[in-house]
C-alpha cells in the first residue's frame, strides 16, 4: 500500500502515520502523477473527510484508493509519530 496524508505541512510535521507522504489535499491533483498505480493508496487525515474527498479524486483518475475511516482521531495502534 501507499499511505497519503492529506493534511497541510505543519499538522503533518507534529504528527503523522509511519510510511505516510504529506500530500496535502490541495496538492493532490498536481502530485498524482507521483503515486503509484500498481499499489492501493491509502488516503488519511485528521477525522475522514478530505480523506475522502481524496480518495473519490484518485479513483476517478483510476488509482485504486481507501479511506482511512475516522481518521487519525480514531487510530489506535502504535505507528503514529510525532
Amino acid at each position: 500500500m501507499y499511505l497519503i496524508d492529506v493534511r497541510d505541512r505543519e499538522s503533518y510535521e507534529k504528527g503523522h502515520l509511519q510510511g505516510a507522504v504529506s500530500v496535502p489535499l490541495e496538492e493532490l491533483e498536481t502530485q498524482m502523477g507521483t503515486f503509484p498505480r500498481d499499489r492501493m493508496i491509502v488516503c488519511c487525515c485528521q477525522r475522514g473527510s478530505s480523506s475522502l474527498m481524496a480518495c473519490r479524486k484518485l479513483s476517478e483518475a483510476g488509482f485504486r484508493a481507501v479511506n482511512a475511516a475516522g481518521g487519525l482521531m480514531a487510530y489506535r495502534g502504535s505507528h503514529f509519530l510525532n
